[in-house]
């Protein structure tokens, strides 16, 4: 499961329902039309990958766009990888954190849109922290 527990926009911007109802109105019709689980009942977001069927995404109604967004490339990712399953990245750290990667960078995009240059520190701050935790390493230099 790839979930997103960190949400340093949220204060700000506020949930994504909210301050962007459009595009999470849209998102969640292609989530739908594909096949997608949504369960609304959890206070996190999150994408769980399934073998060969779309998976679940965990909605928190409460996160942000940047969270959401977050969620949705992992979705777009799986979607186009053909559904391989959680154990098909996490063979591979390399993948794994490029996985992962795309998904922060969505977050990274919109902290650079809005030139809400803190909240992007923070949101680069914890893809170092999860590149570190995919490659097995809590501290000390990056790869």
């Amino acid at each position: 499961m790839f979930f997103t527990n960190d949400d340093p926009a949220r204060e700000k911007y506020g949930a994504a329902k909210q301050s962007h109802p459009q595009e999470y109105a849209e998102k969640l019709q292609i989530l739908l039309k594909a096949g997608v689980t949504i369960d609304k009942s959890r206070p996190f977001m999150a994408y769980s990958l399934a073998k060969n069927v779309p998976g679940l995404f965990i909605l928190d109604e409460n996160a942000s766009v940047s969270a959401f967004r977050h969620e949705f490339q992992h979705f777009l990712d799986d979607r186009e990888a053909g559904y391989l399953g959680l154990k098909a990245y996490r063979e591979d750290d390399e993948v794994f954190w490029q996985f992962e990667f795309r998904a922060y960078w969505q977050e990274v995009k919109f902290a650079r849109e809005d030139k809400d240059f803190e909240l992007g520190r923070k949101i680069v701050r914890i893809m170092r922290k999860v590149r570190n935790e995919i490659f097995g390493r809590q501290t000390g230099k990056e790869k």
